[in-house]
């Protein structure tokens, strides 16, 4: 006695005759979308800003001869700044939000890259196998499935 193959017109599943067949369940809706990233041009801005008031602030007591604040601090107060706003931009660009981190590097340092590393990641995910993906992607790469339009 042959067996003949057929394929669910429901799930597209293939079985063979007399063997039971029940349909798997659809996947599970993807989860609601969450709230759009805070805006990185307004942590920018910030970032900016803070950058520009610290350097007049330190400029300001630098050529004040009584505060006895040599140049050279006013270079590593912007030095430290600069490559704290660096090192936080690149690791905010790496989770999705680099003005964001640029704003956290530069105001507080190694805790603002903390604050960086541990916020919601803005990147766009598969809602089902959750892999990174990109923004005008219509099929998942990973798990190959087809992606809600947003």
């Amino acid at each position: 006695m042959a067996l003949t193959l057929h394929k669910c017109p429901c799930c597209g599943q293939r079985y063979y005759d007399g063997t039971p067949h029940q349909c798997p369940p659809p996947p599970s809706p993807p989860p609601p979308p969450r709230s759009p990233a805070a805006n990185d041009d307004v942590y920018l801005l910030y970032a900016v800003l803070l950058g520009l008031i610290g350097i007049v602030i330190l400029a300001l007591k630098a050529s004040d001869p009584t505060t006895g604040v040599s140049p050279v601090v006013l270079v590593a107060a912007v030095f430290w700044c600069a490559v704290n706003a660096v090192i936080g931009g690149a690791i905010g660009a790496w989770r999705g939000r680099p003005g964001f981190g640029i704003f956290w590097g530069m105001l507080a340092g190694p805790l603002g890259w903390l604050v960086v590393l541990l916020s919601a990641d803005a990147r766009r995910r598969c809602p089902w196998c959750q892999m990174v993906i990109p923004d005008a992607a219509v099929v998942c790469g990973h798990c190959t499935r087809q992606l809600p339009q947003t």
